[in-house]
């Protein structure tokens, strides 16, 4: 996270900060947990439209931004399992399947 420049200043580390504490289950946040993005020496994936939803031109796009790494993080956190997924985040199976192809998520394993 030093390494990070952090484009959004102080508010883009404040998002991330409460974004790890809300989607971090126990007390403890690992460098697992952090987004990818912030661990990489050359800035945000895809630019920094993805660096903070802060940076996001709308509620819609920084809503879409936020689900879809939820729903990333809590796929690792199932084994990539969708059944066990969309039991977790308490939504239908076919839902999660839909929601993973409109936010092109590969499915690693």
């Amino acid at each position: 996270m030093k390494r990070y420049e952090w484009p959004g200043n102080v508010r883009e580390l404040k998002n991330i900060i409460e974004r790890l504490v809300i989607m971090t289950p126990g007390r403890t946040i690992s460098a697992a947990q952090v987004p990818s993005y912030i661990g990489a020496q050359e800035g945000p994936r895809d630019g920094a439209k993805q660096g903070s939803a802060l940076e996001l031109s709308s509620l819609r796009e920084a809503r879409e931004e936020f689900e879809k790494e939820f729903i990333i993080q809590k796929l690792e956190e199932n084994d990539w399992n969708i059944s066990k997924t969309a039991e977790a985040i308490e939504l239908e199976r076919s839902n999660l399947h839909r929601k993973i192809k409109s936010y092109g998520i590969d499915m690693k394993k």
